[in-house]
């Protein structure tokens, strides 16, 4: 019999369990069809019954609609025990057109505002996870989009948290022990940003080596440089421990084999618990978190498309559920 677990907030508060905390709230996910973001929507769905519908942002590529490319993700070996348990969960899923590398995320303005008006919380996954991608594109990919999603989200009604994956990489420039804090970075994440708007890429390789003094490559350059864009952004931040506590024994049918057992961004709070389903993690109200996780460093998202190229209408069968009243 599985021992009870009781989450508090560090007063005499009892916070809601995780389920609890999920069930007919709306989610948006940047970067579902990665390695660690299908993991997240899978035992999102899987876990959660009563979760409301899940937008998930997709581009359009090699001539597929996100909506084509949303179904092939949902038809993957992964998502064939929750097709088997859970035949309606894929239904919720709901593919939003957008591309992180373009300003306001390559989003409709009346996608944009549905997703303010309907979602509580958001996961950000998408990003270039390759060492040594251009400068041009790392910055655009894993700094801008932070900025772009985080204005986003000051718009959403009903945001509870929002869920930035960072990575454990991204202050390998320090020695010694590497605290869960925040370290502030040498040059201002907005100056760095406004040379893309007048340098070449020619230029931008040139002082890639200066700009990024210290760190390796461009990947852990600007995913700390992502940090300190939250920092200065989204006025609230909590650094949970990477150091999490470990789920022995973990299941052998929770996941096909050959899936890593995931669960970083699973976390929507800085305090931390177990339960039987497997989950990690307390959630608490009006916060963003970053996790500084591990991810595999040999999957990458694909490059994005023409910024010229305009978002194509949805397909006439992609429905979005309506709204569902949060407990």
């Amino acid at each position: 019999m599985a021992a009870e677990v009781v989450i508090t907030d560090g007063s005499e508060n009892m916070l809601p369990s995780i389920v609890d905390f999920y069930s007919a709230r709306d989610v948006f996910i940047t970067g579902a069809t990665g390695f660690m973001g299908k993991c997240l929507l899978e035992k999102l769905l899987r876990s959660v019954p009563d979760l409301g519908s899940v937008f998930v942002l997709t581009r359009a590529k090699k001539g597929k609609s996100p909506e084509q490319r949303t179904k092939e993700l949902l038809s993957s070996p992964l998502f064939e025990r929750l097709r088997s348990e859970q035949p309606g969960a894929v239904d919720k899923v709901v593919p939003v057109f957008g591309d992180i590398q373009e300003k306001q995320l390559g989003m409709r303005r009346e996608d944009q505002e549905m997703l303010q008006d309907r979602v509580s919380i958001v996961f950000h996954l998408a990003a270039t996870v390759r060492f040594e991608s251009p400068l041009r594109e790392a910055l655009t990919k894993n700094v801008a989009s932070v900025s772009e999603l985080i204005t986003l989200c000051h718009g959403m009604k009903h945001l509870k948290s929002m869920v930035h994956v960072s990575s454990a990489y991204s202050q390998c420039n320090r020695t010694g022990v590497i605290d869960e804090v925040h370290y502030q970075t040498p040059l201002p994440p907005s100056k760095l940003l406004g040379l893309l708007d007048w340098m070449t890429d020619e230029q931008l390789e040139t002082l890639a080596p200066t700009l990024s003094s210290g760190y390796p490559n461009t990947y852990t350059f600007t995913k700390a440089l992502a940090e300190q864009v939250i920092m200065d952004e989204a006025k609230v931040c909590q650094y949970p421990s990477t150091d999490l506590p470990s789920l022995e024994p973990v299941s052998t049918n929770l996941w096909r084999v050959g899936w890593m057992f995931f669960m970083g961004p699973l976390v929507s709070s800085l305090r931390w618990a177990r339960d039987s389903s497997g989950w990690c993690g307390a959630t608490s109200s009006e916060r963003l978190t970053l996790c500084r996780s591990i991810s595999s460093t040999t999957s990458s998202l694909p490059l994005a498309g023409s910024p010229e190229q305009a978002p194509p209408p949805l397909p006439s069968s992609t429905t979005i559920p309506p709204a569902r009243s949060t407990p």
